[in-house]
């Protein structure tokens, strides 16, 4: 069997400085109430995302969240829904999802 490596870690820099603890990324969620906003981006109910950290130690422009299957608000099964609706369950399945929100493209 032949491996295909989407990186060489050879070639990764090492970070410039030690993480710190994660920071928030804090995203107004008001306006996701409208009705003409996808199903999906109405469940978000919680703005708070980790920033992401470049490896010089400048923060990135965006923030992540993980969704996992005990997600109350409901955002797992419609990301589920989405998946299913279009890739077959007896093909693949979704094991994870992570939320990545920019307020740039949200505005």
């Amino acid at each position: 069997e032949q491996v295909w490596p989407l990186y060489d870690p050879s070639t990764i820099p090492k970070p410039t400085r030690a993480a710190s603890c994660p920071e928030h990324y804090m995203v107004d969620l008001a306006w996701t109430a409208s009705p003409w906003y996808p199903t999906l981006v109405r469940l978000w109910r919680d703005g708070r995302t980790v920033q992401v950290m470049r490896l010089d130690g400048t923060v990135g422009p965006f923030g992540v969240k993980r969704v996992t299957p005990d997600d109350p608000t409901g955002e797992w099964s419609e990301i589920h829904r989405l998946w299913h609706s279009r890739v077959s369950p007896k093909k693949s399945e979704l094991v994870g999802a992570l939320r990545v929100v920019n307020r740039g493209q949200l505005s």
